[in-house]
């Protein structure tokens, strides 16, 4: 199944990519969500590489204990946003509205809208016309619940709350302008179809979030290489979701690993790749090793 904007809601707007080195064979990673980033010049200082996955049943969410022995070692807990901004919610407000009087009920079929939000009813208890005048990805994350079956869990949510606990400084990689704006590069009636084929095609989404579930759980990055590849239809979609993104953030990371131990957690589909997080840290000089429990 074809579908941008499901990759979106569960890796953060990232997918994984087989690794091709220049001469075009494939780079050895190893299997493993959790990587550790040793500096040469103070091998003492290791900071740490996590791939996420950002919405989850709690009855697959699990924190290791080699996460946690990760976290107490670190000094800064870095994520795609920081979730502890006070003016987050505020901000997100107004990016969540589609721009120009756009409305769902615009660019879907009288047919697409009435069965979205028969769906919607029916599934989750919201009604559509709340999110009438919001991007599609909106309506498309409360449908995603459904499919999730039972309790949300957020990793990154959690992540924060441990790194509170424990009194490190979070950092965060993007403004939520940001990363509405790789959102935005999909098209409203592209997000919109993509949210219609989730729900006429239930038993194919059902099974494909399972696959990635159970890829995730396993820590098996080869499988959800190729789970995930199946919602990127362009080197242009990769780019924007992917590539473009882990290649912003390395000067960032960069100068932060230099001055503390971190614990970098991010959707999992930045970790592999060619211009993924693993290749491009080690292209700054660091070694970075899958973590075992």
């Amino acid at each position: 199944m074809k579908n941008v904007i499901l990759h979106s809601i569960l890796f953060s707007i990232a997918a994984l990519v087989r690794v091709q080195d220049a001469a075009g064979q494939e780079t050895t990673t190893g299997n493993s969500m959790l990587w550790s980033i040793v500096n040469p010049i103070a091998p003492t200082d290791t900071s740490y590489l996590f791939g996420t996955i950002h919405q989850i049943s709690q009855k697959d969410f699990e924190i290791t204990g080699k996460i946690e022995k990760a976290i107490e070692k670190s000094e800064v807990l870095i994520t795609e946003m920081d979730l502890t901004d006070p003016g987050m919610f505020s901000q997100m407000m107004p990016l969540m509205m589609m721009a120009d009087g756009m409305t769902l009920d615009k660019i879907m079929s009288p047919e697409d809208y009435d069965a979205l939000s028969a769906f919607m009813k029916e599934k989750t208890g919201q009604t559509l016309a709340m999110y009438n005048d919001k991007k599609p990805f909106m309506a498309a994350m409360v449908v995603m619940n459904y499919f999730i079956e039972g309790t949300p869990a957020s990793y990154d949510m959690t992540l924060t709350q441990m790194a509170q606990k424990q009194g490190l400084n979070i950092k965060g990689l993007e403004t939520i302008a940001e990363q509405m704006e790789v959102l935005d590069s999909t098209p409203y009636d592209e997000q919109a179809a993509q949210l219609i084929e989730m729900i006429r095609n239930e038993a194919e989404t059902r099974a494909s979030f399972a696959a990635i579930v159970k890829a995730y759980k396993a820590e098996n990055l080869d499988e959800l290489n190729d789970l995930l590849d199946e919602n990127l239809e362009t080197m242009g979609e990769k780019s924007a979701m992917l590539d473009d993104r882990n290649v912003k953030w390395i000067p960032k990371l960069d100068e932060w690993i230099k001055a503390n131990r971190c614990f970098i957690a991010v959707g999992a589909g930045h970790l592999p790749g060619a211009l993924g997080l693993i290749t491009l840290l080690r292209n700054e000089g660091y070694e970075v090793s899958p973590v075992f429990e």
